[in-house]
Order: C-alpha cells, then sequence, then structure tokens
C-alpha cells in the first residue's frame, strides 16, 4: 500500500485533490521528524518501532512505504495444536487428499 503526496497543495482543508485524498498534514519539527497522523498508521497498520521507507520520485512525490515486519514479530500469531502434528502424519494428510503417493523430484 502507498500513500502519496503532493508537494504543491492548494488547500489543506480539501479532502480530495486532483484524484488523491489528502487526509491530514504534519508539520516537520527542528529535528526534522514528523508524526504520521493516526488516520494513516491506522490504514497501513503502522505501529510504534515500524520502520517505513520514504521513496521520492523525479516528480517530486514522496512515497511512504510500511516495510515488512520481522518474522520474529509473526511468533504466537497462529496457536500452537492441541496435539502435535508428525511429519509422517503430514505426508500421509496429503497422500489421502491428492489420492497418490508423493512424487521425489
Amino acid at each position: 500500500m502507498f500513500l502519496t503526496c503532493k508537494r504543491k497543495v492548494r488547500k489543506m482543508n480539501k479532502r480530495r485533490i486532483d484524484d488523491e485524498v489528502l487526509v491530514s498534514a504534519a508539520t516537520v519539527t527542528s529535528k526534522g521528524q514528523i508524526t504520521i497522523p493516526k488516520e494513516i498508521r491506522v490504514k497501513l497498520n503502522l505501529h510504534s518501532g515500524d520502520k517505513v521507507n520514504f521513496i521520492l520520485d523525479e516528480s517530486g512525490v514522496v512515497r511512504l512505504v510500511p516495510l515488512t515486519r520481522d518474522v520474529k514479530s509473526l511468533k504466537g500469531i497462529v496457536p500452537k495444536p492441541e496435539k502435535p502434528v508428525s511429519v509422517d502424519d503430514m505426508k500421509n494428510t496429503v497422500r489421502k487428499r491428492r489420492g497418490g503417493e508423493f512424487e521425489r523430484t
């Protein structure tokens, strides 16, 4: 998902500008920092500590692109099965559903 902002904006209170939606504005601090507006953070599913890339193209359009999360952050999303499943059990289930033996390549 990309967030696109044009540098030249006529009125900041407009919600739609030239087929692009302007959700909110941010102010750059003396340290060069901005706060990403809540509407944008929610839309991009950004949380504290997440990383983003800023991509500037030749026409002056800046894209804010969330970086994918570290696989370690996914731990715990899928609950552990009540009973551990062995590799043989998995192979047997696949065989039954495929209707035949595995082919080794």
